[in-house]
């Protein structure tokens, strides 16, 4: 069978709701791929009427980290002392890193099963009016702001420059764009096997590690002119541009998931003979009015 089916999986996992301002749709699709590995949370009341909380994680390797950071993530930052302290930036920092240690725990490693499956995770989290934003790998997040997209995160890959760096300082290679010829993501979490600096053993710093699970987190102001929040797995972003996307989600004014719905069916591949539209495919969609408090 190879990596994709004979005829795709079209049928889609949907949750919507809305409190206050916000209003979501999260939709996903498992497509030509021969499983499903994507893995989501939201969530517009986890910790008051005041946060939210939305996340996608791409997994590889298995579907197994994916769904074990989707269980966990939201428990262990609320948890995360310095969430606590509202330290927003350094309570997703730290949380996914805490990702990997629960990984390696016996209860963990139970859970994940043989081999080393890895994801990647892209969580916003709103708390008043302003939108934090954590990454690790090539999911990502976009605003409309305006009539414009605007970007939360930055795609991490191996050719990038900064990420190469880190990879060869701890003793590996990039190879056509792969790190040591394998993985074509320079973070994420999971892949326990990558958790290392080979150039130095000794060193416990994720920040040195070839892979890193450590994220970068912005920040950024909520203001009134943005009007959506889109994240989605990189099954989407291959497909349209950020421009493209706000745009259409900006100018429907049909349902909300149907509308995911339908964006996911217009960018699924015709065939298994394209290099687009194969991937699993994981969408939110956040609509903010302003004037809903």
């Amino acid at each position: 069978m190879g990596a994709y089916l004979t005829k795709p999986i079209i049928q889609k996992e949907t949750h919507q709701d809305s409190r206050g301002r916000f209003e979501y749709a999260s939709v996903c699709m498992q497509g030509w791929r021969v499983s499903m590995e994507d893995a989501h949370i939201q969530s517009l009341d986890f910790d008051g009427d005041d946060k939210a909380i939305f996340g996608v994680f791409d997994g590889h390797g298995g579907k197994e980290m994916a769904q074990f950071v989707s269980q966990h993530f939201i428990k262990e930052l609320l948890r995360c002392q310095a969430y606590k302290e509202g330290k927003y930036k350094e309570a997703l920092e730290q949380t996914f890193l805490r990702m990997d240690e629960l990984a390696e725990t016996e209860d963990g490693k139970n859970q994940l099963g043989d081999g080393n499956p890895g994801c990647t995770a892209n969580v916003v989290l709103i708390v008043k009016d302003k939108i934090y934003c954590a990454n690790s790998g090539d999911s990502r997040a976009i605003v409309m702001k305006g009539t414009k997209e605007y970007a939360l995160s930055i795609d991490h890959k191996p050719d990038t420059d900064s990420e190469k760096r880190r990879i060869e300082r701890a003793g590996g290679t990039v190879i056509q764009g792969r790190v040591n010829g394998n993985l074509n993501l320079s973070r994420a979490l999971g892949d326990l096997e990558y958790k290392v600096n080979e150039k130095n053993p000794s060193s416990k710093n994720p920040k040195e590690y070839m892979i890193t699970a450590f994220p970068d987190v912005t920040e950024t102001a909520l203001t009134k002119d943005i009007s959506l929040i889109v994240l989605g797995c990189d099954g989407i972003w291959e497909c349209k541009s950020n421009q493209y996307i706000v745009e259409y989600f900006a100018k429907t004014k049909q349902n909300l998931t149907q509308t995911c719905c339908d964006f996911l069916d217009s960018i699924l591949a015709p065939h298994s003979a394209t290099t687009w539209g194969l991937d699993n495919m994981s969408i939110i969609v956040v609509k903010i009015n302003h004037d809903k408090r």
